[in-house]
């Protein structure tokens, strides 16, 4: 690399030589971070973690809570 700088430096300058790595990276690192960055596992597959697979056994499981017992529970603030 520093046969290379050496020769840019004597070629360009300088300035342009310490821009053009700048300069270059983002044609590098921006395609990669869109290949593998992802909003949601779905997109590549898998589950968020700790949430099991639904099945028809344990899908009530997996329902939550009720509007009665939310809207009746202490936490909701509306307890009656």
């Amino acid at each position: 690399m520093p046969v290379a700088a050496q020769y840019l430096i004597g070629r360009i300058g300088w300035q342009l030589t310490y821009g053009a790595p700048g300069a270059g990276l983002p044609l590098f690192a921006v395609p990669i971070a869109v290949k593998f960055l992802k909003d949601r596992p779905e997109e590549v597959g898998v589950r968020p973690d700790g949430v099991r697979a639904v099945t028809r056994a344990n899908w009530q499981e997996n329902a939550g809570v009720s509007w009665t017992d939310a809207w009746h529970s202490a936490a909701f603030g509306f307890c009656c």
